[in-house]
């Protein structure tokens, strides 16, 4: 699951996006794979690095017309939204339609709220909710999102027993409030637990190396009824073959505009440092994904327009 420990020294980073450079020889004997492909995986650890080593069976092409930033934010957000919703609609059909359907997601201004909200609407989903703070309703109202408050005890009782389909990656009460907006054949698919990492308190009490929390949660989430827990680690593991077929998928979406993800920032290696810790306290750029571009020669500008000659800013120029 997300919430366990990864053993150090580790390298982070999810996705891996990338040229290969070079293939194994039992690779180069039986794969459609050569030096020079455009290719993405995704990675238990190592994806914010300039070199990583991936097995040819994890491996997907990237076609012409998708570039690198655009995959990268594909590989594991939009995954996470594609496949949760095919859980909540219990179809194999990747064209699938939400017509007649409310979908609920919590925490919709986040990447992969917001890619739920973008597949939904080309799904056809009749109406899409999603919670958040005031600041982002308007941007969210932009996606086609009918934006809600972002406590439960202010969104539920404008949507309780009424919708169809919950994404719930925020977990506030245990996933109470989600299961309680669903009608009487509605499903919910608890896809993560953010409210209980992001907190001047950090993780809490573990246990095992698990945060106690998160690990309660999870384990109440197996006993409720029309509910599912999806984790990204676990689909790829699983079903390998599903997983590829539906990144591929998402990627001909990309290709043919049907979707286009959001950036808030791109940044070299040196600054993934900070970057995680903004992700682990939620403060982190509105509107889009952070993305790593590790061979990007970042040129810094200083500027002298300060209110003293010893300050100054600098501004990157990409």
């Amino acid at each position: 699951m997300w919430y366990q420990s990864v053993p150090l020294p580790a390298t982070p980073g999810f996705d891996a996006v990338g040229t290969i450079i070079q293939l194994g020889e039992e690779v180069s004997e039986v794969s459609s794979f050569k030096v020079g492909d455009r290719v993405a995986a995704l990675v238990r650890t190592g994806g914010n690095a300039r070199y990583v080593n991936v097995p040819a069976a994890s491996l997907v092409k990237i076609p012409l017309g998708v570039d690198a930033t655009q995959a990268a934010c594909i590989v594991s957000t939009y995954m996470t939204a594609f496949q949760a919703l095919d859980l909540a609609r219990a179809s194999t059909d990747q064209e699938s339609s939400l017509e007649g359907k409310k979908v609920l997601v919590t925490g919709g201004n986040g990447p992969v709220g917001r890619a739920v909200i973008e597949l939904a609407r080309l799904a056809k989903a009749d109406a899409i909710y999603a919670t958040a703070y005031g600041r982002d309703h308007p941007d969210l109202e932009s996606m086609g999102a009918i934006a809600l408050p972002f406590s439960s005890e202010d969104w539920l009782p404008k949507v309780q027993g009424s919708m169809d389909i919950v994404i719930d990656g925020v977990c506030v009460d245990n996933y109470a409030s989600p299961h309680a907006a669903l009608n009487s054949t509605g499903q919910l698919i608890c896809i993560g637990m953010t409210s209980k990492l992001y907190s001047s308190k950090g993780p809490g009490m573990l246990i095992g190396g698990y945060p106690a929390a998160a690990r309660w949660a999870s384990i109440k989430a197996c006993f409720m009824t029309r509910t599912t827990t999806y984790e990204l680690w676990s689909s790829f593991y699983n079903e390998p073959e599903l997983f590829k077929s539906d990144l591929e998928y998402l990627f001909s979406l990309a290709k043919g505009r049907a979707i286009k993800p959001s950036v808030s920032k791109l940044i070299p290696l040196s600054e993934v440092a900070d970057a995680q810790e903004r992700l682990e306290t939620g403060n982190v750029p509105p509107g889009g994904q952070i993305v790593c571009i590790p061979w990007k020669k970042f040129v810094y500008v200083t500027s002298k327009k300060h209110k003293t000659d010893t300050e100054s800013v600098v501004t990157p120029k990409y």
